[in-house]
């Protein structure tokens, strides 16, 4: 039996969760604002057929077509993220400008964030 050197496994490893990471705040189209979730059922996950729901986006869904009815965007993105800290990675990259999921806010939250 010959021994397998584990580079080329923990290199895939390695590539796979920076692919993941990015993906959280990558919109796949031209949108005005980029929207972050996480699976937080009731409030916010992505279905099996990659579709959100849950409380949460049925809120942002109305708020969209406010402003879209008031003419102050044209579409938005819903993007998943995997944890809190991804989604507060992309917020302050600027790869996404607004998180919907559940989040408790803490007075160091508060100094970097809008909360509504």
């Amino acid at each position: 039996m010959s021994a397998r050197s584990p580079v080329p496994a923990l290199l895939a490893l390695v590539l796979s969760a920076a692919a993941a990471f990015a993906q959280c705040g990558q919109a796949t189209r031209d949108v005005d604002v980029v929207v972050a979730i996480r699976d937080a059922p009731p409030f916010s996950a992505m279905s099996p057929s990659g579709f959100a729901e849950g409380f949460a986006i049925d809120i942002w869904t109305s708020v969209e077509h406010d402003l879209i009815s008031e003419g102050a965007m044209t579409a938005s993105e819903i993007v998943l993220c995997r944890s809190i800290a991804e989604q507060e990675a992309a917020l302050i990259d600027g790869s996404v400008d607004v998180v919907i999921s559940p989040l408790t806010i803490t007075a160091q939250r508060m100094r970097s964030y809008d909360f509504s």
